[in-house]
């Protein structure tokens, strides 16, 4: 969805003061990707660099990260040392 300054249209999000659209632009990012949880996933500076965020999203969906929060009780976390 589209990001806009100043006022939204229907169909755009508003962003923050000194928000996302800064970020961007100081970095000539032409994309970004945005958690639910408001936190940037990543930004790209071309259609070649979304495919790559895309595909990064992708595989991380596919295989999360394991934390000690989420790890089933039948699946030990691995110590320091082991790879």
């Amino acid at each position: 969805m589209p990001l806009y300054a100043d006022s939204a249209p229907p169909g755009g999000y508003l962003d923050a003061p000194d928000g996302y659209l800064a970020h961007l632009r100081e970095r000539e990012h032409v994309a970004a990707v945005i958690r639910p949880d408001f936190y940037l996933f990543g930004a790209a500076a071309d259609a070649s660099g979304v495919r790559e965020l895309v595909a990064q999203l992708r595989e991380q969906l596919r295989h999360p990260v394991v934390t000690a929060e989420r790890t089933p009780a039948h699946q030990p976390l691995a110590t320091a040392g082991e790879g």
